[in-house]
């Protein structure tokens, strides 16, 4: 996660600009998590078929 999503990115002097840049953080991977569980749950799903 602090590489692929950048909290190693965080160059602020502040304890509550960190926690602000964290919370971004945690956001973009539960939403990058829910993505990939969406799309390996559809590849799963047999294709319907057009009549």
């Amino acid at each position: 996660m602090k590489e692929e999503l950048g909290l190693d990115h965080f160059e602020g002097r502040s304890w509550r600009g960190f926690h602000h840049h964290a919370c971004l953080v945690m956001l973009a991977y539960g939403f990058l998590a829910s993505e990939q569980r969406r799309a390996r749950r559809e590849r799963s799903r047999p294709g319907k078929k057009i009549a």
